[in-house]
């Protein structure tokens, strides 16, 4: 029995195994998601943060929550803000699988009241998609200056961006919490 592959073959064989995955990581929105990932871990360092907003819920403590993320790294600080007075923040890799670049923690007298996640923009598809299947479908706010999504959860709320944006400041997720232990909304 002759199993000899015509030398044809073998070219195109070895051609698929070369740009198959280079094809990949450059052509499809999921490879250049998981390429940006692997760069920025390189090239900034970090870790991964995957949050589930379904299960946040102001009741969660400081101490409770952070425990939650064992290797990132915190820095957080008194200070008061329209979300608490207390603010924790990490330079992030990822969040939930999409790209990203920071998450901060705002807390009001050691219960959680927000969470903001910085991400990259050009993920922005991804990130909603996210949203949308952890959370349901959205609400659409268009009073204001930028057109927002908003989604229920258990403990509060999560706005993000309706429309792609153009900074990464403006490519952020916001979850607020709703009125909790101490009745301050």
């Amino acid at each position: 029995m002759n199993l000899k592959l015509h030398p044809l073959y073998k070219k195109l064989l070895l051609l698929t195994l070369v740009l198959g995955p280079a094809f990949w990581l450059v052509l499809t929105e999921d490879g250049q998601r998981r390429a940006d990932i692997v760069l920025i871990k390189l090239l900034e360092g970090g870790e991964d943060f995957n949050l589930s907003f379904a299960k946040l819920h102001p009741t969660a403590s400081e101490t409770d929550l952070l425990a939650n993320f064992p290797d990132v790294e915190f820095h957080c600080d008194e200070r008061d803000t329209q979300f608490g007075d207390r603010l924790c923040a990490a330079d992030i890799v990822s969040f939930n699988a999409a790209p990203a670049k920071q998450v901060s923690v705002f807390f009001r007298q050691g219960s959680t009241r927000a969470v903001r996640l910085i991400y990259r923009p050009a993920h922005h598809r991804f990130v909603i998609d996210h949203l949308r299947r952890e959370l349901g479908a959205p609400e659409i706010l268009s009073s204001g200056e930028v057109p927002l999504y908003r989604w229920h959860a258990s403990g509060g709320m999560v706005v993000a961006p309706r429309d792609e944006p153009e900074t990464l400041q403006d490519a952020s997720i916001m979850w607020l919490a709703g009125p909790g232990r101490s009745g301050q909304g």
